[in-house]
């Protein structure tokens, strides 16, 4: 049995430009607006990924895909507050 690799398709201008402005930013609102490249539901958290000029969430799944370790190092974040959290009894991140 072969593996093949699907590569995916050639993007729009919008897409490519998008996912060159994914950073790492203070979500102060909270609220679980649809991710702005695919349309998914996100998962704030007061740390997120989101669109540098807009401020638009990004999902987990299109982070992990476009900016693969700007999203690990948010799970790193995530599992080193739980883990603290559940060790001191607060939150400390």
């Amino acid at each position: 049995m072969s593996s093949v690799k699907n590569f995916p398709q050639q993007e729009t201008g919008d897409v490519a430009a998008a996912k060159a402005r994914i950073v790492i930013g203070i979500n102060n609102t909270l609220t679980n607006d649809p991710c702005a490249l695919c349309g998914a539901r996100t998962d704030p958290d007061g740390i997120d990924l989101m669109l540098a000029d807009s401020l638009s969430l990004v999902c987990d799944d299109c982070g992990m895909t476009y900016v693969r370790p700007l999203a690990m190092l948010l799970r790193l974040r995530n599992a080193a507050r739980t883990f603290t959290s559940s060790d001191m009894g607060e939150d400390v991140f």
